[in-house]
């Protein structure tokens, strides 16, 4: 069977399973601006997300495999190339923030922010009946949740990915002005509770520009209804003392 199979094929073929590194960008409250916005506003903008995105991984990482997802993207690439991996995605929020706004801090060409979130480890690749390359798995859906779960305008990773990339190699534009030290670039470890996963999600946050962007105000809520939701484990009662006894 090749390495490549179709899905219903994928299980069955051991050359299927392979580690990567997933990356997600995806607009912020895309509904919303759809309903905020003409056609002739929000089309447009997409448009350059898409040609941005393409055009900034396609020249960043080698091998690399790009889908569009309705308002976003996601791509697969070797977890070799996972430090041009966080680089890229760096760049893509440079470019949107830029395009958000003009010199004279009037609005720019586009009119959103987006979200982004990278994971590392074992997925199913498979090609699709258009013959494209394809990835399934619980850590190309945590890349999806964990972006879900950023604030706009932020970059979560998980810790796979964080171990996967060279962090003397991150950078970034205002990193570079500040004079930003290697190892700077990565917040503290934190934890996300994210939908179907049963245990919490450790994840980092690229610190990327001049701060930290950290949760939607969301997914906090989100989490929080999911913890209390949970139902707590009774504690283990001791067994009953036997009863002494005279003779």
């Amino acid at each position: 069977m090749s390495g490549n199979p179709q899905l219903h094929d994928a299980f069955a073929d051991l050359e299927s399973r392979v580690v990567m590194t997933i990356g997600v960008v995806d607009v912020n409250d895309s509904t919303g601006m759809k309903e905020q916005q003409s056609e002739s506003g929000w089309l447009p903008g997409l448009g350059w997300l898409y040609r941005t995105i393409t055009d900034i991984i396609l020249e960043s990482i080698p091998d690399v495999v790009v889908k569009y997802t309705g308002d976003g993207a996601m791509f697969a690439c070797d977890p070799d190339h996972t430090t041009a991996a966080v680089n890229a995605v760096i760049r893509i929020q440079e470019a949107i923030k830029g395009a958000g706004t003009r010199g004279d801090g009037a609005k720019g060409i586009i009119d959103f922010t987006c979200s982004a979130a990278l994971t590392t480890g074992e997925v199913r690749r498979f090609t699709t009946p258009n013959g494209t390359p394809d990835f399934v798995g619980s850590v190309v859906d945590k890349a999806f949740r964990l972006c879900a779960f950023a604030n706009a305008k932020a970059i979560f990773v998980d810790t796979a990915t964080v171990g996967a990339a060279n962090a003397m190699n991150i950078k970034s534009v205002f990193g570079k002005a500040a004079v930003r030290q290697a190892g700077e670039y990565t917040g503290e470890v934190q934890k996300a509770v994210l939908k179907g996963f049963a245990q919490p999600v450790a994840y980092q946050e690229i610190l990327w520009d001049q701060q930290l962007y950290a949760v939607a105000s969301a997914a906090i809520t989100a989490s929080t209804d999911r913890l209390r939701s949970t139902p707590a484990v009774a504690p283990r009662q001791a067994a009953p003392a036997a009863a002494a006894t005279t003779e």
